[in-house]
């Protein structure tokens, strides 16, 4: 087989896309649960931003904390139709869009938890 021809999507490779969109999914409840558990508590507005040399940079209320949160729901939604997609016809870059979808939401999952720690 030459090296520029890859082999066909197998299932194995299929499981594993499937293993990280179902992460990235969890990652994305928990990151729900915890806007629903803690920030809704709170009073409004937020601490969005901050800056240790600066200080706060930027506030937002409990609707821009949603927003950021359904801008990634969207994002990863959108990359996984894309690796879907192109599973069968470019296996690598199907694999590169759902690590970078899996990525994307532990780091939102990460600043949800930043935010709910700052206020």
């Amino acid at each position: 087989m030459p090296l520029y021809q890859l082999p066909q999507f197998s299932r194995n490779r299929a499981l594993m896309l499937v293993a990280l969109y179902f992460l990235s999914a969890l990652l994305e409840v928990g990151a729900l649960f915890l806007i629903l558990f803690f920030l809704l508590r709170q009073a409004g507005p937020f601490i969005i931003h901050f800056d240790p040399y600066v200080g706060i940079n930027a506030t937002g209320t409990i609707q821009a904390v949603f927003q950021l949160y359904f801008v990634n729901v969207f994002i990863v939604i959108l990359n996984f139709c894309l690796a879907w997609l192109l599973s069968s016809r470019a296996p690598l870059f199907a694999h590169l869009l759902a690590v970078t979808a899996f990525l994307v939401a532990v780091l939102i999952f990460i600043y949800i938890g930043v935010i709910i720690s700052v206020n």
